[in-house]
């Protein structure tokens, strides 16, 4: 898989690294480099990453690529786990005849190659944002997204629905929400590994000598 701009009519495009994405406010991820021998707790119960998604005081905010350390590698890294999202959950009426399906384990498993520095529970809160918001988009874009925005869990309406929407107006608003969220959920979880890298960097250099 090689074409990174499939997307579903309606859902955003345009690469996070585009000279079109690089206006977006920068955030602050809570991650200060003299402090990651602290190790920081992560809830990664299913109910809280549900929760970090929707709740605006938590929901995954655009990473600015000029506030990235190592820009090149940043887009190397949001291709590789573009890739491994599409191969777990694909959207069914994108024509992707050689497409590899992976099981949660396999997409764990690539998720971790592109993302090696953070600590295994960062990861996995990072990741399963990352994977959640992808499968929910995936799910609302595709053929049966009128089916599945007819039945919506409260943890899945990332957007009201206004009386005069219908189901597949409102699956259409959905997919375009959680895609929105999937894309800033990877901005997120690569600019928290390229943190992670430069703080293990600095704590592995030897005092100089005096």
């Amino acid at each position: 898989m090689s074409n990174h701009n499939r997307v579903h009519a309606g859902v955003p495009d345009g690469g996070q690294y585009a000279e079109s994405a690089r206006a977006r406010p920068s955030i602050d991820l809570g991650l200060d480099t003299d402090q990651f021998d602290e190790g920081q707790d992560f809830d990664t119960s299913p109910e809280a990453v549900a929760e970090s998604l929707i709740d605006p005081k938590t929901a995954p905010h655009r990473v600015r690529a000029i506030d990235l350390p190592d820009i090149e590698q940043a887009e190397q890294t949001r291709n590789e786990l573009v890739d491994t999202c599409e191969a777990r959950n694909p959207i069914d009426d994108e024509h992707v005849p050689n497409l590899i399906m992976l099981t949660k384990d396999e997409s764990r498993e690539a998720a971790r190659e592109s993302l090696p520095h953070m600590s295994e529970n960062e990861f996995d809160y990072r990741w399963a944002r990352v994977e959640s918001s992808h499968a929910h988009m995936a799910a609302f874009a595709s053929r049966q997204g009128r089916d599945f925005a007819a039945d919506t869990h409260s943890n899945e309406r990332i957007v009201a629905r206004g009386d005069d929407v219908d189901d597949e107006k409102y699956a259409h608003q959905l997919a375009v929400e959680w895609s929105r969220a999937y894309t800033a959920s990877l901005d997120e979880a690569i600019a928290a590994d390229q943190d992670a890298e430069i703080g293990a960097l600095g704590q592995s250099r030897s005092p100089m000598a005096v």
